[in-house]
């Protein structure tokens, strides 16, 4: 009887919850299909965590890939660079002055040609200077000081590169073409300014015991003096005040530096 009475409770307990719209199995699953999408969540939380710690890792040694590099791009440029210098210096060739004369000379008179295709003089009177200390004269090149006149302080013997002359192509006032001797037939107070159109372009050729042509661009409005291009040491040989207000590149005119090696081949009998 009491079993009869359990059974019957039991039913209408059921009946209740469903006549309530409450069914005991769909709530059960309601319940187990939230714990599933949680646990997905959790999986996919987990998951992004994963692959934004591995991105950041890989950000890292990237970057760190990139800065080792960077390092690295640096120390081969130094490297070369040194390299470079070295290999300049070690290609000096010692000149009398009377060789420097002779290449000069004949550099010059290869340049006329040259001068005279542009419709242009040139002149071998690419350095002077008015009064001044008692330093020696130098010019600043990517390959170091190149030094244009001993006065003996320093001297020739700080000076890894030394000049055997130079040149100057520019337009002359009074139309002359190829080599011309009115240049430098003035004062030094007059410098250029005596056959030499400063509206024009005008280009200074530096010949090195290295074998390069070095070249620095003046003029085009802009007054040219025998001295641009030129510094000159302190009294005592230190560095001075009077720096070169600019710098000498290696020339592009590959005819040029082929001229000069040339030259001091013939002019040492290799």
């Amino acid at each position: 009887m009491k079993i009869a009475y359990g059974i019957g409770s039991c039913l209408l307990s059921v009946l209740l919850l469903t006549g309530c719209g409450i069914n005991p199995v769909d709530k059960s699953a309601k319940t187990s299909q939230k714990s599933h999408v949680s646990q997905q969540h959790d999986k996919r939380l987990a998951s992004l965590k994963a692959e934004n710690k591995a991105l950041k890792q890989q950000t890292s040694q990237t970057t760190s890939s990139q800065s080792v590099d960077k390092q690295q791009a640096s120390r081969t440029t130094s490297q070369s660079e040194s390299s470079q210098t070295a290999a300049t210096a070690e290609q000096v060739t010692t000149l009398t002055d009377t060789q420097k004369l002779t290449i000069t000379t004949q550099f010059l008179a290869w340049a006329s040609s040259r001068a005279a295709t542009g419709n242009m003089a040139v002149s071998d009177y690419y350095f002077n200077h008015g009064s001044g200390g008692l330093g020696d004269w130098y010019a600043n090149t990517p390959d170091g000081q190149v030094q244009v006149q001993d006065n003996h302080q320093p001297g020739a013997t700080a000076f890894n590169l030394h000049a055997i002359g130079g040149v100057v192509f520019y337009t002359a006032k009074d139309g002359q073409v190829g080599i011309d001797s009115t240049l430098k037939s003035g004062t030094t107070a007059q410098g250029y300014s005596i056959n030499m159109d400063f509206d024009q372009p005008a280009s200074k050729y530096l010949l090195a015991d290295n074998g390069v042509v070095y070249e620095v661009a003046l003029g085009k409005g802009t007054s040219v003096s025998p001295a641009d291009g030129f510094g000159e040491f302190a009294d005592n040989g230190g560095a001075g005040s009077n720096a070169p207000t600019s710098t000498f590149i290696i020339s592009k005119d590959s005819a040029a530096q082929t001229e000069l090696a040339e030259l001091i081949r013939n002019t040492k009998g290799e």
